[in-house]
């Protein structure tokens, strides 16, 4: 996933913003990610009709009338992937479910800012082919929504991005048949000590996301740590400790992301990375964490996403060792400790590096900018928040880069904010 997909949706209050969105779009599926036309998906609006030739099998529909283009999509009958947003519905729902069901291939469904009822996810439970459910931007979500969603026994993966209508009744009775592979719930209005268990179900997830209010115990980390399935683990809200995070080690994860890293030290972290066979790694660090964890990445070694936020305290980290990550391709660094000249200088080391985001560069020196003139691999380069340039500063630093680079398409943006 290039970086510049992720722009300021996953702390500075401006950085906490960007590194939690990182964190939730990789955690999610790639293939409910995001909907445009780098993705392959083609898309239906108010100004872009359904195409007469050549029916899309991924397919985003944004403030139209389902009646307009339900017939083509049902007549075609090749979608496969399906992404409706604030889309409007006919008010015989009955119909509406009755042409998804009628879909053989749609097995990926995103509802987005689409009001769902209780009696729609029933209906839908009898799709042949529907494994994959995402409900976006529906803060009315209920537990009796998530319960019958839940009773949808062809589902594989679930992600309700809005739970803070949901008790911990509604989180079990997403999990009440053990049948899912990945599993993510965001905005968690609270979830209580003790309450993990109920959430994870008999599921054996391979994946699994959870943001919001999570007071998990010290036993609550032993029950996760317990699934020993996970490749994928991202977890915002919580604040492990030591004893918490080292549990983490004897799992196979290929991809973390821990935020609210305030109690943790850098021996946990670092014992905990060096053990895991990490591909992606995004964590957010407190002021007590001072960098020593990067000094060593052992089985990670094969990084190639990584993104790291300290935006507490006032010690510099150490960043040099990244120019050892010899896989690394995509890196987001936020917070002053972090964004510094030896870092830029650091990753700069590294030769197949493809996308670098700078999210807070107010002590970026023009010199080590203008280096990245040297990255023959580099595609893409996101800086913000650099208040030392003037606008005809950033302008001249800009026009110089795009010179280096000659005919190489690399997206360069400086700007002065976020």
């Amino acid at each position: 996933m290039c970086l510049r997909e992720v722009g300021v949706k996953m702390v500075g209050i401006h950085s906490l913003a960007a590194v939690f969105l990182l964190l939730v779009l990789q955690a999610v599926p790639a293939n409910l990610a995001g909907a445009n036309a780098e993705d392959g998906w083609t898309r239906v609006d108010t100004r872009t009709p359904y195409p007469t030739e050549a029916p899309p099998e991924r397919l985003q529909l944004v403030d139209v009338a389902w009646a307009e283009v339900a017939p083509r999509i049902v007549a075609d009958d090749v979608v496969r992937e399906l992404w409706l947003t604030n889309c409007h519905l006919p008010k015989d729902r009955v119909a509406w479910t009755s042409d998804l069901t009628s879909l053989s291939r749609l097995s990926h469904l995103i509802l987005d800012r689409t009001p769902v009822t209780p009696e729609d996810l029933t209906r839908l439970g009898g799709h042949a082919m529907l494994t994959h459910l995402r409900i976006r931007n529906y803060a009315d979500f209920s537990d009796s929504c998530a319960i019958r969603l839940g009773q949808m026994e062809r589902l594989r993966e679930i992600a309700v991005e809005e739970c803070s209508s949901l008790t911990i009744e509604g989180m079990a009775g997403l999990t009440a048949l053990g049948n899912l592979d990945a599993l993510e719930l965001g905005s968690i209005r609270t979830l209580q000590a003790g309450e993990i268990g109920r959430v994870l179900g008999k599921c054996k997830l391979n994946s699994l996301t959870l943001h919001g209010l999570l007071l998990l115990s010290h036993d609550d980390w032993k029950s996760l740590a317990s699934h020993k399935s996970l490749t994928s683990l991202h977890i915002v809200g919580a604040a492990p400790t030591d004893d918490d995070i080292i549990l983490l080690k004897d799992l196979s994860l290929s991809h973390l992301s821990l935020a609210n890293i305030n109690l943790a030290s850098d021996n946990a972290l670092g014992e905990v990375i060096r053990s895991l066979p990490l591909l992606s790694l995004k964590l957010t660090v407190g002021k007590q964490v001072t960098g020593v964890f990067l000094a060593d990445f052992g089985k990670a070694r094969q990084l190639r996403n990584l993104s790291l936020s300290a935006p507490y305290g006032d010690k510099a980290m150490d960043t040099s060792v990244l120019r050892h990550l010899t896989s690394l391709k995509n890196v987001q660094l936020s917070g002053a400790r972090i964004c510094t000249d030896q870092s830029l200088t650091a990753l700069l080391g590294i030769k197949g590096i493809e996308c670098i985001r700078i999210l807070d560069g107010g002590t970026l020196s023009k010199e080590s900018i203008l280096n990245l003139k040297s990255a023959s691999s580099l595609m893409e380069i996101e800086i913000y928040w650099m208040n030392q340039f003037t606008v005809w500063q950033l302008d001249e630093i800009r026009t110089e880069l795009k010179k280096a680079f000659g005919e190489r398409p690399v997206v360069v943006v400086l700007r002065k904010e976020g």
